[in-house]
C-alpha cells in the first residue's frame, strides 16, 4: 500500500473515495505479472497493430480485437483496462477471462457466479473479455453469456473483447444473437 492510501487501496477525495495507483495495480497483479506495466502512454504499436490505434484515441470506445494466437491482443486489451481504472478511479471497469467467467457458471455450487445485477449494483461502465471462444460453453452458459452481452447492448455499457475466432466462428460457439450484438457493440480490429 501507498503512503497516501487511507485503507485498502481507496485513498479520500472532497468528493468520496477513489482507487489509489496501488489498487489499480493489484487488479492488473490479478491479470498475470506479464501484463503488469500495460499502459497505453507506452503502448508501441506494431505494423501488425496499426488499426489498434483507434483505442489509443478513443479509448473509452468499445473494441472486438481479433486474430491469431500471440498477436498482442490480450496486452491491448490490458492497456485499455489500465487507462479506464485510472480515468474512473472506481472499479468499475472489470476484466474477466472468458474461461474463468464460464467456469463459474458451470460451476454454479461451488463458483463465483456474476450476475447482471451485481454489474448493475456496482456501476460497471465497461466489461472486458479476454480469449473469447476458447471455452466449450454448455447450454446454460450460452444464456448467460446471451443475459450479459444483451445487458451491454441494452444498458449501453462499454465492451472490449479480444478473441482468437472471428464473427463467423463465434457464431458456431455461441450463437447469432450475441455475435450480433457484439458487432452492433464493438468496433471491429484485425490485429
Amino acid at each position: 500500500m501507498k503512503k497516501d492510501c487511507c485503507w485498502e487501496g481507496w485513498i479520500r477525495t472532497k468528493n468520496g473515495v477513489k482507487l489509489c495507483d496501488c489498487a489499480i495495480e493489484k487488479r492488473k497483479d490479478k491479470i498475470g505479472s506479464r501484463f503488469k506495466n500495460c499502459n497505453l502512454e507506452t503502448l508501441d504499436l506494431r505494423s501488425s497493430q496499426k488499426e489498434a490505434k483507434a483505442i489509443k484515441t478513443n479509448p473509452e470506445d468499445s473494441y472486438f480485437l481479433t486474430g491469431n494466437f500471440g498477436t498482442g491482443k490480450t496486452h491491448i486489451l490490458v492497456c485499455q483496462y489500465d487507462y479506464l481504472l485510472k480515468l474512473y478511479r472506481l472499479p468499475v471497469a472489470k476484466f474477466f477471462r472468458e474461461v474463468d467467467l464460464v467456469n463459474d457458471w458451470q460451476d454454479w455450487d461451488n463458483g463465483r457466479y456474476y450476475t447482471v445485477d451485481e454489474f448493475r449494483q456496482q456501476k460497471v461502465k465497461h466489461l472486458f473479455l479476454d480469449d473469447l471462444g476458447r471455452s466449450k460453453p454448455t447450454e446454460r452458459v450460452q444464456q448467460e453469456m446471451y443475459g450479459l452481452i444483451d445487458w451491454i447492448y441494452t444498458a449501453e455499457i462499454g465492451l472490449t473483447i479480444s478473441s482468437n475466432f472471428g464473427y463467423e466462428e463465434l457464431t458456431n460457439i455461441y450463437g447469432g444473437a450475441i455475435v450480433r450484438r457484439i458487432r452492433d457493440i464493438c468496433q471491429e480490429i484485425k490485429i
